[in-house]
């Protein structure tokens, strides 16, 4: 795979920040000659050559002339701008077409991964929901967002999904925080079902499920939920999707692995799920 987020175009080799350090060293200047022809202090500066700051279009401009770059490489840095912004906004402009087209591309990474490692904090992954928790999620979500009231195309799109747990070819790694389990995200007979369905899930052969007990003493605080699509990681918020490939979601795999060493696992689990649905029944 192949896809990146933001930042990784400001900072890979022969990035957008790259190219601001090597025209200002072809001109034979220092990073001060630079700050003080453009009136910027030093540090915006160094963060510019650095990938700490996006620069915009007119800053592109003002630099290739105080450093005599030529239009082509000019205009190579401008393109490469327009990328980091396309890569920021894009989650923001999808969700503009409502869930659907979104679901869609998850669709495509689940056709063409076969690794999936999940840690879910608060929700019960997606690709394990049943129909009625799903539908409730996405009506939450939806009231969030001025976004097209597409539920229940994004419902089947999501469900349909789950056909790749049948798919031996494919391996999934799925944590749960315990307090997923226990939000009630959904009226209580629908959280039931999801719960009886999670149980089934963990019988899959090629289902390693797992879930970060309460109440237990834990090595690894479960900050924030992310998948790996193979190597490529996918971090959601209520304001955007970030995606790393890399560095980054190479330390996620990490995190994962030490998740484990957290979890309960195989009869323990299906034994605290099936406490769960007692407390609900109650």
């Amino acid at each position: 795979m192949t896809d990146f987020r933001a930042e990784d175009w400001l900072t890979r080799p022969h990035g957008l920040a790259q190219r601001f350090r090597e025209a200002r060293e072809a001109a034979g200047m220092l990073a001060q000659d630079v700050g003080a022809a453009l009136h910027w202090d030093p540090a915006k500066v160094s963060k510019t050559e650095n990938g700490k700051r996006t620069p915009t279009a007119a800053d592109i401009h003002a630099w290739a002339e105080v450093t005599g770059l030529d239009d082509s490489r000019r205009d190579e840095m401008l393109a490469m701008l327009e990328t980091v912004r396309a890569l920021r906004s894009s989650f923001k402009d999808r969700m503009r077409y409502g869930r659907t087209a979104l679901q869609g591309e998850y669709d495509r990474l689940y056709r063409e991964s076969s690794r999936f490692r999940i840690f879910q904090t608060i929700w019960i992954p997606g690709i394990l929901q049943v129909p009625d928790y799903a539908r409730a999620v996405f009506i939450d979500l939806d009231e969030l967002r001025e976004t097209p009231r597409d539920v229940e195309p994004a419902v089947q799109t999501r469900i349909g999904r789950q056909q790749h747990l049948n798919d031996l070819s494919k391996r999934f790694e799925i944590i749960v925080c315990e307090a997923a389990l226990r939000t009630v995200l959904a009226d209580p007979q629908v959280m039931r079902v999801q719960l009886d369905r999670l149980i089934s899930v963990t019988m899959l052969p090629n289902v390693r499920f797992g879930i970060i007990p309460l109440l237990k003493r834990i090595h690894t605080a479960p900050q924030a939920s992310f998948v790996l699509y193979d190597e490529l990681a996918v971090t959601e918020s209520f304001v955007g999707e970030t995606r790393y490939f890399t560095e980054e979601a190479a330390l996620l795999g990490r995190i994962m692995e030490r998740l484990w060493n957290d979890a309960v696992e195989g009869a323990e689990a299906r034994g605290l799920i099936r406490a769960i649905i007692e407390d609900l029944t109650a």
